[in-house]
């Protein structure tokens, strides 16, 4: 894709804003007895160490924390030998000693992110074990998510949105060349490299949509905020179209600075009530807003027909 007002956007904000937050050395300690943020610890236990910075963990040395959640955490790592910069992401071991079924689970997101190279996917290069950790190796991704660019600069421009929405179009489509349904579309799984390139990370939660292959976890999966009504009714029946919904979702929130349902509201469609939003903020083109709302028709059938045809419509916006 061209330059365009959306790169010039994108490598300002780089320029002059620090968007990669930098993460507590006390959550390195050794055995601490505090609680991390949606950590799951069984009771009574503390939790073990996370791998400390400096340390080599197979062929790589850990530099820096990337990110943390409730499973696990990333981070930014280098080769010992090659000298390339990588991001490790790897399971906390108080998770893995209450849900050992995860480890299954990172194996067959490492499985799934493999088998899609597409510039727009993050691309695994390895899943190993070493001194008691089993940890994806992956592609590093020089920015930071959508997210987080979202937190800082609330809406975002509707041109750099559209870019974002084309990259994540193309990264989506390549999967489901792979019969891959992603299942957590969001903009925390949005990466943005400072070349302008957006990344879909993330295929913890994917399934497979072939019915004679292994489709991880099963169940209601995914982000509520996010997610499409029809997921939340018959998680078994979802087809590529409950991503395309919840890039929909993803959408609004760019360019609105929120998002178009509240917390009883997103209830209300898990309970298979689904709701439509209200209309878009005035400043972005009509054909962009009817493209969003028909993103998030409640009726898979009402939505756009494939990644084709989004695309197109996306390239149309002006």
């Amino acid at each position: 894709m061209p330059a365009s007002l959306a790169d010039v956007e994108l490598t300002a904000i780089f320029a002059t804003e620090k968007l990669v937050p930098e993460l507590p050395p006390e959550i390195f300690a050794n055995r601490s007895t505090r609680r991390l943020p949606g950590a799951v610890v069984e009771p009574g236990s503390v939790e073990p160490a996370l791998p400390p910075l400096g340390c080599v963990l197979g062929k790589y040395r850990l530099e820096r924390m990337i990110g943390m959640g409730g499973f696990g955490a990333v981070y930014r790592a280098r080769h010992v030998v090659l000298d390339n910069v990588v991001a490790i992401k790897l399971m906390r071991p108080s998770v893995v000693r209450s849900r050992p079924a995860l480890l299954r689970l990172l194996a067959e997101e490492a499985q799934f992110a493999a088998r899609i190279d597409h510039a727009n996917v993050v691309r695994v290069h390895d899943v190993a074990t070493s001194d008691a950790h089993t940890y994806i190796v992956m592609e590093h991704v020089d920015g930071p998510d959508l997210s987080v660019m979202m937190q800082r600069r609330g809406a975002l421009p509707y041109k750099m949105v559209v870019r974002i929405l084309r990259h994540i179009t193309a990264a989506l489509a390549a999967g489901l060349a792979e019969h891959l349904i992603h299942r957590d579309v969001k903009p925390s799984n949005i990466l943005l490299t400072r070349a302008g390139v957006t990344k879909l990370a993330d295929f913890g939660l994917a399934r497979s949509s072939s019915a004679a292959e292994g489709t991880g976890l099963r169940g209601v999966v995914g982000t509520a905020a996010y997610m499409a009504p029809e997921q939340a009714r018959d998680p078994a029946g979802i087809d590529f179209r409950s991503d395309l919904y919840s890039l929909g979702i993803t959408a609004y929130h760019a360019v609105t600075g929120h998002l178009p349902f509240t917390d009883a509201e997103a209830r209300m469609r898990a309970g298979g009530r689904p709701l439509a939003p209200s209309r878009l903020v005035p400043e972005i083109p009509g054909a962009l807003d009817d493209l969003i709302l028909r993103m998030l028709a409640p009726s898979p059938a009402d939505r756009v027909a494939s990644y084709g045809a989004l695309d197109a419509a996306l390239r149309a916006v002006r």
